[in-house]
């Protein structure tokens, strides 16, 4: 990684220019009338499709298209769905401070907006680019349908720093390992930070369903104490996490029982806050600290910027992770499909006081601490593992396909109990509620009983 003096050199303007946007990258043009499709970007600051087009249109229809699926489904639950729809009520009031209004519409994207067309006659719609395969999906099926139609659509990249063709080998072909890609990554130029939409004007007389709860989807609430959702409270945490923990993020980021991460994953999730201004707040902080542990421990933090995009890229060139394991050779191993064994995971009553109180942190506060995710993710063999990080996405308001708080790719299957590697006989034990982490109180576990045996070497 460049050192942090040099990276500092994008805020003080010496850089050169940021990286051009490829696709439908255009210069400025004026239209009467457009949509704007918020979707992983529910913010005014530093929006990349939203800035272009109140620049370069009019009247904005801002919109959001509410999901026609009910009662469970595959990659969300009732945690992240409440998170979203304070998320969607915060944007709201946003956009009527503004002069705008939020529209919203519910069922299949394309055919929702196309309707939306027809009926404000609008010119052009505008997005920002989903780094997700069904996103991508969805993205080229708007774009045939508009072209029928007759309609512009102008696709930014807004949710990464650098996207999927950005950082290649010197062969042109996608990393499949993190760090050559993080060389790569750390060495382009990063696109700056644009200022926040002021002003907004949209039509009068657009037609809006009434904005979502959990009882659009049919979901019970998650019981769950979720954090404050918005844009507004996103800065007030990345204000937070730039004060407190990023600093200290090298000696701090390895204890689960330490608020040592900066627990913005569901706020990058959901586009509340802006990737390009976080990267750039963390890299002046570090330029202007003169404490070597701040200029270390920022630059390990970059690092973790760079693992979300490194996971975005892996799933746009390989989507097949998400079914399968990322090295075919490892493809087709027996699984064991204990149903039991995954009960005792979901509910925090292993026996392993780690991974139980990860569990529990997760189903108390919405959040789990990347290390917990990672052993409590690896608790058993590679079907369960699969398994337990869907479960574990739809509990969290911050998990995504790919990125910051996501299940990586499936990996190598392996049994990791100690016990089993070592040959040990478990010791019983009756558990507890162990908790730890930013969002629970202390970590604590109860001994085993006197009468237990002590573990043995066979």
């Amino acid at each position: 990684a460049l050192p942090v003096s040099v990276k500092i050199r994008a805020i003080r303007g010496s850089s050169p220019a940021p990286a051009r946007v490829v696709a439908n990258d255009m210069p400025a043009r004026s239209h009467s009338r457009v949509i704007h499709w918020f979707r992983r970007d529910l913010r005014l600051t530093d929006n990349t499709a939203l800035h272009h087009a109140a620049a370069e249109s009019g009247e904005v229809v801002t919109a959001y298209v509410i999901s026609p699926w009910r009662g469970e489904h595959r990659w969300t639950g009732p945690a992240r769905q409440e998170f979203l729809c304070g998320c969607l009520e915060s944007l709201e009031k946003n956009l009527e401070g503004i002069g705008g209004r939020l529209i919203f519409r519910r069922g299949h994207a394309v055919a929702e907006l196309e309707r939306l067309i027809h009926e404000t006659k609008a010119e052009a719609v505008y997005l920002n680019r989903d780094p997700d395969p069904h996103g991508r999906e969805v993205e080229r099926a708007l774009e045939t349908r508009c072209r029928e139609l007759g309609v512009a659509v102008h696709a930014f990249k807004d949710a990464a720093l650098h996207e999927r063709e950005e950082a290649l080998t010197a062969a042109g072909k996608p990393y499949r390992v993190y760090t050559p890609y993080s060389k790569a990554w750390h060495a382009l130029p990063k696109p700056p930070v644009l200022p926040r939409v002021n002003a907004l004007r949209t039509p009068a007389g657009v037609k809006s369903e009434p904005r979502p709860t959990l009882q659009t989807w049919g979901l019970p609430s998650s019981g769950a104490t979720l954090p404050e959702a918005g844009e507004r409270a996103a800065r007030e945490r990345m204000k937070g996490a730039l004060d407190r923990v990023v600093s200290r993020y090298a000696e701090t980021r390895d204890v689960p029982s330490a608020p040592g991460t900066s627990r913005l994953s569901a706020d990058l999730r959901h586009g509340t806050l802006s990737i390009r201004e976080l990267y750039h707040r963390a890299v002046k902080l570090g330029a202007e600290s003169k404490d070597a542990e701040t200029h270390h421990s920022v630059r390990i933090w970059l690092n973790e910027l760079a693992w979300r995009e490194f996971y975005m890229q892996i799933l746009w060139h390989w989507p097949e992770v998400l079914e399968h394991e990322f090295d075919p050779k490892f493809r087709g191993l027996p699984w064991s499909y204990d149903e039991a064994a995954l009960a005792r995971w979901r509910d925090g009553m292993t026996g392993f006081p780690i991974v139980d109180a990860a569990m529990r942190e997760l189903r108390e506060t919405g959040l789990m601490h990347n290390r917990a995710r990672m052993i409590s993710a690896s608790t058993g063999d590679s079907a369960r593992s699969i398994l337990c990080a869907r479960w574990s996405t739809a509990r969290s308001p911050a998990t995504t396909a790919a990125g910051n708080g996501a299940p990586a790719p499936a990996r190598t299957p392996r049994r990791i109990s100690a016990f089993k590697i070592r040959g040990r006989k478990r010791r019983p034990t009756t558990p507890k509620e162990p908790t730890f982490g930013a969002g629970c109180r202390s970590y604590k576990t109860r001994r085993p009983p006197p009468s237990s045996p002590r573990p043995r070497r066979a």
